[in-house]
């Protein structure tokens, strides 16, 4: 907790409101995911990033507070409609913004892949897999709800890893994590021990690498991410 505030991130305070953004990079042309990966994925389209900000998340936005309707699926949101501009090197095509802020230093000495930044409305989803590299999760605005499997239960997730005779290997998994209850074709899903957090503004998650996790959007959302 606290993190990127104790590195002094101009970022905290510039996301917070949309309104900077659309000023500054409102024309930058950005790809956006619509819809959720799993269930009712709309493909991905490329939008100047102000489109992204009036259409998507001003109204996400207005929808903070609402109760969502019962028995609603998590991984479906119902309020909003969901776009996501997800693993994006905004910075390196608006590098103005770079200067809001800091490498983390507990990624000093070792070599840093392109900076990610992941902007959504409520509601996106990266569904459950793992990465080749450590993480470094940086929550800039909104929350994020996370959650992280071991790889002990790796058989239990109806994985595939990729690469897996290699160093950088990847996995994905098809398992709706958060459907209650699962379908019988992933029902061992069920029974995976996992622990869960919430992310909020300022908040650092170190994600080890191959570690499972899955990430919702509770809210509009800004992210950053290292992978090192």
């Amino acid at each position: 907790r606290g993190h990127l505030a104790a590195e002094e991130w101009g970022a905290l305070a510039y996301f917070s409101d949309l309104r900077a953004l659309h000023a500054d990079a409102g024309e930058r042309l950005v790809p956006v995911s619509l819809g959720s990966p799993l269930v009712g994925h709309g493909g991905v389209v490329h939008w100047p990033l102000r489109k992204l900000i009036e259409e998507h998340l001003l109204p996400s936005n207005a929808t903070h507070g609402l109760p969502r309707p019962e028995g609603c699926a998590l991984d479906l949101e119902p309020l909003c409609k969901v776009a996501y501009m997800s693993q994006h090197h905004l910075l390196h095509q608006h590098p103005a913004l770079q200067r809001l802020l800091a490498v983390p230093p507990h990624t000093l000495g070792r070599p840093l892949s392109p900076t990610n930044v992941w902007i959504g409305t409520r509601g996106t989803v990266t569904s459950l897999h793992s990465d080749p590299s450590d993480n470094l999760l940086c929550q800039v605005a909104g929350y994020k709800y996370i959650r992280l499997y071991g790889l002990s239960e790796t058989p239990k997730l109806h994985a595939t890893t990729l690469r897996s005779k290699n160093t950088n290997s990847f996995g994905t998994s098809p398992v709706r994590v958060e459907a209650d209850p699962l379908p019988a074709a992933h029902a061992s899903a069920a029974d995976a021990a996992y622990v869960e957090t919430i992310l909020a503004p300022g908040d650092m998650l170190f994600i080890p690498k191959s570690v499972w996790h899955y990430v919702r959007s509770l809210t509009t959302s800004v992210s950053v991410n290292y992978w090192f």
